[in-house]
């Protein structure tokens, strides 16, 4: 008997190592292919099926698959050359821990994150998706196969699994895909093995050893090769089948991130977030408008309404069947502060008709012509002793019943009519405060 000839075949069924179905399959190298990768790197590749697909898949691709075990990497070359992708493929012998392999388009990483974690330490996801990020490049994409527990496995059945197995070796599905996201990552793409890939994957990882073992009971090695595959098929019957799920996660790197994978505007820093700038709509056929005066590259000037008609600035003739009705509010006037002095310009518009009035007319009213012209009449026109009035068109007057003596009141506002010229006085109430709006005398620089 020829041992050497006669050792048990080692996975020679399965078309992928891990619960894979050739439909779930062929999703996974479609979205891989359609962004159209210059290069990919698939990370324990064991005899490269899934790389040699999506090569097939973008025709302008390469790819590397690294892996420690020899003869799934001498599977993986005798079928690139049956294919045609020898020249297009490169499969090496090596660790993946600190590879300088990358950056790359794409990456396959499925059921081997391991591979990239110091193995003396125990098994880190957010380390591997820290190298992971470090070997793709910007706005490339990886597909990650982790496992997870689709529940909290009990003490029984974490002593029925793998030798040393816990709670701790792997996260839930949502703590996974929050740890992809922390990590850099946005998940496009979440799906999860179902229970019949699952059961083929079982299955087929041990059909050619037990065909073999009852073709061969009495061979050297059968006894060994007979304890290991029980011991296997009874960790996943017995232990983590209906635990142990795996995920299949395709992740998109962005171009530019910052915290938590967000994309940064030009100019920001890392950690301050994105935020759209609104645009203005436009009407169809509408031509923006020109940017204004001043205004940066790219900002537009907002345009303005059109001018209403220019207002009558003059309040009506106070009524002398009236006495003070030329007062133009009925609030009580707070008393100046003492020693104050209140500028002739400044006037109080909280009144009503003061603002509906001279208020509109000079500090509202968008056309300023209209409001030059009428103070250039005011002034060209006679004051009441005869002479032309070359003061502003507000003047200081005495309040209606304060002493002359007293001299004039600061409270007191006379003004011009624009259309007839006669002085018309009234008083207007003033307190001082942030408040104050100016009245432009028709002497002073109008901005």
């Amino acid at each position: 008997m020829n041992i050497e000839k006669d050792l048990p075949p080692r996975l020679g069924t399965l078309t992928f190592h891990g619960p894979l179905s050739e439909a779930r399959a062929a999703r996974l190298i479609e979205r891989v292919a359609a962004t159209g990768p210059a290069d990919v790197l698939d990370i324990g590749c064991g005899w490269g099926e899934l790389l040699l697909r999506v090569l097939d898949a973008a025709p302008g691709a390469r790819g590397i698959g690294i892996d420690i075990n020899a003869e799934d990497l001498a599977r993986g070359r005798k079928l690139a050359g049956a294919r045609g992708l020898a020249d297009r493929v490169e499969f090496v012998e090596e660790s993946a821990l600190g590879t300088e392999r990358g950056p790359v388009d794409a990456i396959l990483c499925l059921g081997s994150s391991q591979a990239l974690c110091d193995p003396d330490l125990p098994h880190d996801p957010a380390a591997a998706l820290r190298e992971l990020r470090r070997l793709v490049r910007p706005g490339g994409r990886v597909v990650l196969g982790e496992g997870f527990w689709e529940q909290t496995p009990s003490e029984a059945e974490l002593a029925r699994m793998w030798p040393g197995a816990s709670s701790s070796d792997h996260m839930s599905l949502g703590a996974l895909v929050d740890l992809a996201i922390e990590s850099g990552f946005r998940p496009a793409w979440i799906e999860t093995a179902s229970t019949d890939e699952w059961e083929e994957f079982e299955s087929g990882y041990r059909y050619d050893t037990e065909v073999w073992l009852a073709a061969h009971p009495d061979h050297p090695l059968a006894a060994e090769t007979r304890e290991r595959v029980d011991r296997q098929r009874s960790t996943w019957v017995n232990g983590y089948r209906g635990v142990l799920g795996i995920t299949y996660l395709s992740g998109a790197r962005p171009t530019r991130a910052g915290r938590h994978g967000t994309r940064l505007r030009p100019g920001a820093h890392s950690g301050q977030a994105s935020r759209p700038r609104p645009r203005r709509p436009l009407g169809s056929g509408v031509t923006p408008p020109a940017p204004g005066p001043g205004a940066r590259s790219g900002q537009v000037s907002r345009p303005r309404p059109p001018a209403p008609a220019p207002a009558h600035h003059c309040l009506p003739a106070p009524s002398a069947a009236r006495p003070g009705a030329e007062r133009c509010s009925t609030r009580k006037r707070s008393p100046s502060p003492a020693g104050a002095s209140v500028p002739a310009h400044r006037v109080n518009t909280s009144s009503s008709q003061w603002r509906g009035s001279i208020a509109s007319a000079e500090a509202t009213t968008p056309s300023r012509r209209a409001s030059r012209a009428c103070r250039a009449t005011a002034s060209a026109t006679a004051s009441p002793g005869g002479t032309p009035s070359p003061s502003p068109v507000l003047r200081r007057v005495a309040a209606p019943g304060a002493d002359a003596a007293a001299g004039p009141s600061p409270y007191a506002r006379p003004v011009q009519c624009c259309t007839t010229g006669r002085p018309k006085s009234f008083t207007m109430p003033w307190k001082p405060g942030p408040q104050r709006k100016a009245f432009m005398p028709s002497g002073a620089a109008q901005r």
